[in-house]
C-alpha cells in the first residue's frame, strides 16, 4: 500500500524517530512529504527505503500554501491514504481536503493545564488561538492515532474528538536493539565513556522548558551532596542548553554534568547508565522512556498521566511529583544506595516494554487500520 506521510520537519525529535521506525514496516510504498527545508534526518529515511519529498516551504509559509502542496503531491503520488504528524502538517492536510482518507496523529498533551500555567498572558492567548484552529478542523480527519491513553483522553476533551474516532497505538521500538546489558558490559562501557566508577543518571530529551531539565539539575545537586561519585549525562540539544549549562555551574555540579548533544548511540549509553530520569511537565508518550525501559533501566519519571500508564511506582520505576526537584532528588538518592532495587525495577521495566512497546505489534496495528480505512 502506498501511504503519503506529511510532517512539519525532520528534526531529531520523538515523533520523527518513531516515524523512522514505523514507515518501512507499515507501508510497502512509504512516501514522506517534509513541508520544511532539508534536515539531518533526510538521509536516514532514504536509507530506510522511504521516498522523501522536499516541500522546502519557508517557516512562515501560510497553511493554505502548505495545503496546496499536499494537494499537488496527492495528485502526483496517488496514495491510498494520507497520514499527517505534528500541528502544522495536521492542519494543512485537513485544509487540503483531498479525496483519500486522512489519518492525523496525537503525539502530545498540547493543551494541558500545566502548559497554560507556564505561559504569560500573550502566550496563553496564542495557545488558545492554536487550540481553536485545531478543534475547528478536527472533524476533517477520518481517524486519529494516539500514542497513549493519556493523549487520547486529553485530546478528545480539548479538541472535542469522539473517542470512537481515536485509535490508541503505542510507539514501538526494536527490542533487539534496546536490550538489557550483559554481564560486566556496564563497567566496560563506563570506562570507555570516561565514567568509570561513577553512578550514572541519564536523560535523553530535547532541551525545552517543558522537558524539566532545570528540575533534574536541581535534583542532581541533592544527589551529588549525598553521593559525590554521581554523574549526570544529558543527551540532546535545544534552546535551553546555554541556560542549563549556566545553572549547572551555579549549583556547583558542572564538573560532573555532561552535555553530550545529539548522539546516535543512545542504546549504548542506556546500557552504561544506572538510572534513567525523565522529569517532563507534559507528554504524549516519550520514546526515550520506552527505550530506557526496553534497556532494562529503572526509570524515575514525573507523575503525569502518560508516564504512570507504563511506570508503576515501586514496581518497575519510581514516580515523583511533577516539578518537584526535592521529590526527584529523593528518588535518585533512594535508587543510588540499592543495587537490588535497581535490578528488580530494571527487569520489570523490560517486561513492561516487551508487553507494550514491541515495534512489530505496533506496526501490525497500523497496517490493520490502514487496510480498514483504504477499503
Amino acid at each position: 500500500m502506498k501511504v503519503l506521510y506529511v510532517v512539519d520537519s525532520l528534526g531529531v525529535g520523538g515523533a520523527e524517530k518513531s516515524l523512522l521506525e514505523l514507515l518501512p514496516r507499515v507501508a510497502t510504498q512509504p512516501v514522506l512529504l517534509r513541508l520544511s527545508e532539508p534536515s539531518a534526518m533526510d538521509a536516514a529515511f532514504k536509507s530506510a527505503g522511504v521516498k522523501v519529498i522536499d516541500g522546502a516551504l519557508p517557516v512562515r509559509a501560510s497553511l493554505w500554501r502548505a495545503a496546496q502542496l499536499i494537494q499537488r503531491t496527492v495528485r502526483i503520488e496517488r496514495p491510498a491514504l494520507v497520514h499527517s504528524t505534528l500541528f502544522r502538517s495536521d492542519i494543512a492536510a485537513r485544509l487540503a481536503s483531498t479525496s483519500v482518507p486522512l489519518v492525523s496523529s496525537l503525539v502530545n498533551d498540547c493543551y494541558s493545564k500545566i502548559r497554560y500555567q507556564a505561559l504569560d498572558d500573550l502566550g496563553r492567548l496564542k495557545l488558545l488561538s492554536v487550540q481553536a484552529i485545531d478543534a475547528a478542523t478536527a472533524t476533517m480527519s477520518n481517524c486519529y492515532i494516539s500514542n497513549s491513553m493519556a493523549s487520547t483522553a486529553a485530546n478528545s476533551a480539548s479538541l472535542n474528538i469522539p473517542l470512537s474516532r481515536i485509535r490508541t497505538i503505542y510507539r514501538g521500538r526494536d527490542l533487539s536493539r534496546f536490550r538489557p546489558r550483559q554481564d560486566d558490559e556496564q563497567s566496560a562501557l563506563k570506562l570507555s565513556a570516561g565514567l568509570a566508577g561513577r553512578f550514572v543518571v541519564l536523560n535523553v530529551a530535547r532541551m525545552l522548558p517543558r522537558k524539566g531539565h532545570a528540575d533534574l539539575l536541581n535534583a542532581f545537586a541533592v544527589l551529588y551532596r549525598e553521593r559525590p561519585s554521581a554523574s549526570l549525562v544529558l543527551v540532546g540539544d535545544g534552546p535551553e542548553r546555554l541556560r542549563l549549562e549556566a545553572l549547572a555551574a551555579t549549583l556547583g555540579v558542572a564538573r560532573d554534568v555532561h552535555f553530550l548533544g545529539l548522539r546516535d548511540d543512545v542504546d549504548v549509553l542506556l546500557r552504561a547508565a544506572d538510572v534513567f530520569a525523565f522529569p517532563s511537565h507534559f507528554e504524549g508518550f516519550p520514546g526515550a522512556v520506552i527505550e530506557a525501559m526496553a534497556s532494562g533501566l529503572p526509570t524515575v519519571a514525573s507523575d503525569i498521566d502518560a508516564h504512570v500508564e507504563a511506570i508503576r511506582h515501586g514496581d518497575n520505576g519510581l514516580i515523583f511529583a511533577v516539578g518537584s526537584s526535592t521529590s526527584l532528588g529523593a528518588a535518585l538518592c533512594r535508587l543510588s544506595v540499592s543495587v537490588s532495587m535497581r535490578e528488580t525495577f530494571g527487569a520489570a521495566a523490560r517486561r513492561t516494554a516487551c508487553a507494550m512497546f514491541d515495534i512489530g505489534h505496533s506496526a501490525k496495528r497500523y497496517r490493520d487500520l490502514y487496510d480498514e480505512l483504504a477499503t
